[in-house]
């Protein structure tokens, strides 16, 4: 059974132009409820959430799929920079455990102290944060000291190209 058209535009268009009516009403809903009892934020929710599965049915177009490649984007780059930033600090701890003081500081300067738990819970948010600081606060004369104790520069630099990608 044939389709019954009752435009001369493309499906797409027909329907791009629909998703745009749809989100002016839905934006307009407190205005636009004053004219038409049934006229509610679930009634255009609705609609907009009917013309998007009608989008993705007939035209093949996954909306989420843009935010799937992003999320898994970053769940591979928060593993290795999970595991970046633990080698890291695992060498500080031992590197400098006869300076604590130091040790305490170096740490407490690239965010560890404030960020470190909740990475290791699995926070995206606070890897983030601690990625930042990390970047931030790695000057030009507290990474050869802690080069100097033997610290791979490689290490770093990968630590700080992740913050950049």
């Amino acid at each position: 059974m044939t389709k019954k058209r009752n435009y001369s535009y493309k499906d797409v268009d027909m329907l791009t132009g629909l998703k745009i009516v749809a989100g002016n009403f839905s934006s307009k809903i407190g205005e636009l409820s004053a004219v038409r009892s049934d006229w509610t934020e679930k009634y255009a929710a609705e609609l907009v959430a009917r013309i998007n599965q009608t989008i993705e049915t007939h035209l093949g177009i996954d909306t989420k799929k843009d935010l799937r490649d992003a999320t898994s984007g970053v769940s591979s780059i928060q593993a290795s920079a999970r595991r970046d930033l633990s080698f890291f600090k695992t060498q500080i701890d031992d590197d400098f455990k006869a300076e604590p003081a130091t040790r305490h500081e170096i740490l407490n300067t690239l965010g560890f102290s404030k960020y470190l738990r909740v990475v290791q819970k699995g926070n995206q948010e606070s890897l983030v944060q601690l990625l930042f600081a990390f970047k931030n606060n790695m000057s030009e004369s507290l990474r050869p000291r802690i080069t100097a104790k033997g610290l791979s520069d490689t290490l770093i630099s990968n630590i700080i190209w992740i913050c950049l990608n």
